[in-house]
């Protein structure tokens, strides 16, 4: 059994300390000194997954694994949360369906909760940077991929931004603009 890693644990404090941070609406200037609090939480993760993968688990157990730790939290919180919604105020505007629907969705609802969509996309694109990453050992070959599906990713943002493309577009944003960047 591994034993953890302290930095990677003491980074994860000040990247969850910042967010608590900029929740509390500190004066200007001190926010602004916290702006790099969800960008240091995603490269924490990353750098646990480097240090935690292993090529022999199956994408099925992986992704499995990933799903119980960071969506199945997230539904018990949300399901505590409406249930003491409705016990104590059941007019609250929380209670609606599209509310409640979006916020199991992972996609905003009663709000913060989209961060675990974006942990969870990290966590499920890793295995295939990863494996791509491994294929690949020249290192500038390798960013310069990186660096096209980048380029693409910003056209597309750029030239659908234009469009009218209905609900459906806009839940599949949900997951490719926030897993490519």
């Amino acid at each position: 059994m591994q034993s953890r890693d302290k930095f990677i644990d003491f980074l994860r404090f000040i990247g969850l300390a910042l967010i608590i941070f900029a929740h509390v609406e500190p004066p200007y200037a001190l926010f602004q000194l916290r702006n790099f609090d969800v960008p240091l939480m995603v490269l924490v993760s990353a750098l646990s997954f480097g240090i935690s993968y292993r090529p022999e688990t199956s994408l099925f157990q992986y992704v499995t694994t990933r799903f119980l730790r960071l969506v199945v939290p997230v539904w018990i919180f949300l399901t505590v949360y409406f249930s003491a919604v409705f016990f104590l105020d059941s007019a609250s505007e929380d209670l609606t369906k599209s509310t409640i629907f979006r916020s199991y969705a992972l996609l905003d609802g009663i709000g913060y909760v989209w961060i675990i969509r974006v942990f969870l996309l990290v966590a499920l694109i890793a295995p295939f940077l990863m494996s791509l990453n491994l294929k690949i050992e020249n290192n500038p070959k390798y960013f310069g991929i990186l660096g096209v599906a980048l380029i693409a990713y910003e056209a597309s943002v750029i030239v659908t931004k234009e469009m009218e493309l209905g609900k459906l577009f806009e839940y599949v944003s949900y997951i490719v603009y926030y897993m490519v960047p």
